[in-house]
């Protein structure tokens, strides 16, 4: 009688991730910080990304996480606010003006 030998099991090939199509591709966020001096007539506080940051206007050089900010000052006071987005980038000040309405 001939004697079998059991077949050796084989693994599947892996296959290989496809290269990122780079017109798809999202870009990177910014990253570092940079940041922001912001003067409002009449002063406001300062609500940055949506987050309050104990902060009046005038401020001087703000530290801020680099990319696109949302940031808004307000007056309760007066009932009056204004909203700005800015772009800061790594190691960039950023200055704004404007006047609550």
């Amino acid at each position: 009688r001939p004697t079998r030998t059991p077949a050796k099991a084989t693994r599947p090939a892996r296959a290989e991730a496809p290269a990122p199509d780079p017109t798809t591709t999202a870009p990177k966020a910014a990253t570092g910080s940079g940041k922001l001096t912001l003067q409002t007539k009449p002063w406001g506080r300062i609500i940055l990304d949506g987050v309050d940051t104990g902060k009046f206007t005038p401020v001087v050089e703000m530290p801020v996480t680099a990319g696109t900010r949302r940031v808004e000052v307000v007056n309760d006071r007066l009932g009056k606010r204004v909203e700005l987005v800015v772009r800061v980038g790594a190691g960039e000040t950023v200055k704004e003006s404007r006047a609550l309405e």
